[in-house]
C-alpha cells in the first residue's frame, strides 16, 4: 500500500490519504491492533492512555467522547476513571475496530460509527473530547478539531495524545528505525504508514494554530517518554446560548 505525503496546512507538500483509504487501512489491522501497539511501544502504550484519561477525568459525573476510539482502549479507561453516572461514547470510522471495542467494553461504553469531521452528536453535549493518535491520520485535521469544539460544552476540555516531533536526536533515530523496520514486520504492510505519518505530522506551533483556529485554548502540553509522545490539554471558552443549552440538556438526559 502506497501513500501520498503531507497534511493540508502543513509545510510538507501533498496530502494524507483520503478518509476511505484510512478507513480501509485501519479496518485491515483491527485484529492485530492492540498486540502490535503494545509491542511497538515496548509496553508503554497503556501508560500513555492512562495519563490521557487522568487529564480528562476529575471524578465528577461527565459526558465523555473518544474520537477515533479504535478498539476502545482509551474509552474503557475513561469509563474506569469517570465519576458515578458518567457516560462515555467512542466513535470510529472503522466497523471492524468498533466491533472489537464493543466486545471488550460490554455496556460500559457506548459506540457509534462516524467520522471525526462530522460527529453524529448535537452541539455542546460533551464535557470532554479525547483524541489519541488520531490527528496525524486525518486528511484535514482542522475541521476535526472544529467539530470537536462544536460537540463540547463551553468550558469543556479537549485531550489530544499524539506522537511527538522532537525527542532527543539519538532517540529520534532509534524510533525512526524501529518504526520503519519493526512496524511492518510485526503488523504487516499497512504499518508502513506509521513512520510516514509521524514524519509528516507538523510541529507543535502548527498544531497550536489548528487548535486556536477551532476555538481551543491550550492549557497544558506535556512530553511523555522523553518526547516520543506529546499530550495536549485545551479548553473551550465562551458561553452557550439558551436554545443551544436546551438541546444539549435534552440530549444529555436521554443518554
Amino acid at each position: 500500500m502506497e501513500f501520498p505525503c503531507g497534511h493540508d496546512g502543513d509545510p510538507v507538500k501533498g496530502q494524507v490519504p483520503d478518509t476511505l483509504v484510512i478507513e480501509a487501512l485501519f479496518s485491515s489491522i483491527a485484529g492485530a491492533y492492540d498486540r502490535v501497539n503494545w509491542l511497538l511501544s515496548l509496553g508503554r502504550y497503556g501508560r500513555w492512555l492512562d495519563e490521557a484519561a487522568r487529564q480528562a477525568c476529575d471524578g465528577a459525573e461527565l459526558r465523555l467522547l473518544d474520537v477515533g476510539t479504535g478498539t476502545g482502549e482509551l474509552a474503557l479507561r475513561l469509563a474506569g476513571r469517570a465519576g458515578p453516572g458518567s457516560v462515555v461514547w467512542g466513535v470510529d470510522c472503522s466497523e471492524p475496530m468498533i466491533s472489537r471495542a464493543r466486545q471488550k467494553a460490554g455496556r460500559r461504553v457506548r459506540f457509534a460509527r462516524g467520522y471525526a469531521e462530522s460527529l453524529p452528536f448535537p452541539g455542546g453535549c460533551f464535557d470532554c473530547v479525547c483524541m489519541s493518535f488520531v490527528l496525524r491520520n486525518l486528511p484535514r485535521p482542522q475541521p476535526a478539531l472544529a467539530e470537536a469544539a462544536r460537540v463540547t460544552r463551553a468550558g469543556g476540555r479537549l485531550i489530544v495524545l499524539e506522537l511527538g516531533k522532537h525527542p532527543p536526536p539519538l532517540l529520534d533515530r532509534f524510533i525512526r528505525a524501529h518504526l520503519r523496520h519493526w512496524a511492518p514486520l510485526l503488523g504487516g504492510e499497512p504499518y508502513r504508514w506509521l513512520d510516514l505519518s509521524r514524519q509528516l505530522f507538523p510541529p507543535a506551533y502548527i498544531q497550536d494554530r489548528w487548535l486556536a483556529g477551532a476555538g481551543w485554548v491550550v492549557e497544558h502540553r506535556a512530553r511523555l517518554a522523553w518526547g516520543l509522545v506529546e499530550l495536549v490539554r485545551a479548553s473551550l471558552p465562551g458561553q452557550v446560548g439558551e436554545h443551544h443549552a436546551g438541546r444539549r440538556q435534552e440530549w444529555r438526559e436521554q443518554h
